[in-house]
């Protein structure tokens, strides 16, 4: 009976399908009389593949599609392994329109119908074409979709730079009434993830003495900066157990109280920043800098969740 068992369970693990959906835009860099913009790259071609981490010349092609005229795009696939890239081609019949040199040298040298966009970095296995995407994007059940957000500049190739500015606040109750209480003193870091790097030595502290400290309305601005392109940024969120009795989180106020050294308290180790946020500001024509502004308000015990990003620049 125990053989039957194993046997089964094997077979059912061999045979797992791996979903995977990436839903993104692709542009580039131009500049016409003088002003630098970012244009929608129509009729990219975007392609899905599978990683075969044993025999790296069998790569699967999962699916393929079109950038629209606004250079947006969603594509899917499904494999049985769990490692997939994205792959990205600009159409050589948009040279002229785009700023960015090895694009043009690219197409006009080899005469062929597509550029093969490269990456620096954020690439799993061998060559520089595939842009990984994050193992956490994957879902066997197509019920709970992971959808993976691309926003690709062609020509953005200076720092990365993170922006968080939001509110950090916390459920409570005096006399019977609920109210959000603004959190003062709360910690707010950036980190960048590493985990699809080819040299994994662990998640980046990208923020690190530039970290938000929260003021008593529970504002605050945190910011970072990272070379890879489209790097993945999350936050963590500490708030200070001198706090914690002002909050109804139990969770929060059992931690400080078990804890007499504790400090702060990890009231988020890890928040997902959205790359839907980006745009570029060109300071020259040699130079482009990414940079990307999250508005948060993150309301420690909310029901609701209300730890999501939202566009408030009044935050």
């Amino acid at each position: 009976m125990r053989s039957i068992l194993l046997l089964f369970v094997i077979f059912v693990s061999v045979n797992a399908i791996n979903y995977v959906s990436v839903r993104g835009r692709v542009s580039c860099v131009a500049t016409e009389s003088g002003v630098t913009f970012i244009r929608k790259m129509k009729d990219a071609l975007i392609t899905i593949w599978e990683y075969n981490n044993v025999f790296r010349d069998s790569h699967v092609s999962l699916s393929r599609v079109t950038s629209d005229e606004k250079g947006l795009f969603f594509v899917e696939g499904k494999h049985k392994e769990d490692q997939f890239y994205v792959h990205i081609e600009f159409p050589c019949s948009r040279i002229q329109e785009c700023d960015f040199q090895d694009f043009k040298k690219n197409c006009t040298y080899y005469k062929k119908e597509y550029y093969v966009v490269t990456f620096s970095r954020g690439t799993i296995g061998d060559g520089n074409v595939k842009y990984s995407i994050p193992n956490r994007f994957n879902y066997q059940d197509v019920k709970n979709k992971k959808i993976f957000p691309l926003d690709f500049i062609l020509g953005a190739e200076g720092d990365r730079d993170a922006s968080v500015r939001g509110r950090v606040s916390c459920m409570a109750t005096e006399d019977g009434v609920a109210f959000i209480r603004k959190m003062k003193v709360a910690l707010i870091e950036i980190w960048e993830d590493d985990s699809n790097d080819i040299w994994r030595f662990g998640d980046d502290h990208q923020s690190k003495g530039h970290d938000g400290i929260s003021d008593e309305k529970g504002l605050f601005v945190a910011e970072a900066e990272d070379t890879e392109n489209n790097p993945i940024y999350y936050m963590k969120i500490q708030f200070p157990c001198s706090n914690a009795e002002k909050c109804d989180d139990t969770e929060f106020k059992a931690q400080c109280k078990n804890h007499p050294r504790r400090v702060y308290y990890m009231a988020r180790d890890r928040l997902d920043i959205p790359i839907r946020y980006n745009y570029v500001n060109a300071k020259d024509k040699e130079r482009y800098e990414i940079v990307k502004i999250y508005p948060l308000d993150f309301v420690l015990g909310a029901k609701n969740g209300r730890d999501v990003f939202r566009n408030k620049p009044e935050l």
